[in-house]
């Protein structure tokens, strides 16, 4: 589902065996557990290690 609060259509890609959306609050907890692995934040510039849900709300 869109956020009302977004001025533009967010684009939804979806074939037989994915479906990628937009991040929803829903997915908060997942994305933390994600981006706290030491492995995948040190590829990234921009995550902080450890990556708590505070980071992920503010993602």
């Amino acid at each position: 589902m869109a956020d009302p609060a977004w001025p533009f259509a967010t684009p939804v890609l979806k074939t037989e065996r994915l479906l990628l959306s937009a991040p929803t609050p829903d997915d908060r907890a997942a994305i933390q557990r994600l981006a706290d692995d030491y492995d995948v934040s040190r590829w990234l510039m921009r995550v902080p290690h450890p990556y708590t849900l505070d980071d992920a709300d503010f993602f």
